[in-house]
């Protein structure tokens, strides 16, 4: 799975649409689409830091789609 479909899983999984995202991470529909059409640019660094917080999933299952998509409580 790319990341573009990892985002896309991931928010689809919150039940938010991407207007809804955008609007929690303080950027446009048409960048939260992009991501999720594997368009160019990428999500920076602090983006991918910031879904990962605001979807709930693992940042290292976003970026690289090792690991757990949820992080387990200690």
């Amino acid at each position: 799975m790319d990341m573009a479909t990892r985002i896309r899983v991931a928010r689809q999984r919150t039940g938010m649409t991407q207007h809804e995202l955008a609007a929690r991470m303080h950027v446009t529909r048409n960048a939260v689409a992009n991501w999720e059409l594997n368009a160019r640019p990428n999500p920076s660094l602090s983006h991918l830091v910031r879904l990962a917080i605001t979807l709930n999933v693992s940042f290292e299952w976003l970026a690289t789609g090792r690991g757990e998509m949820v992080m387990v409580p200690e």
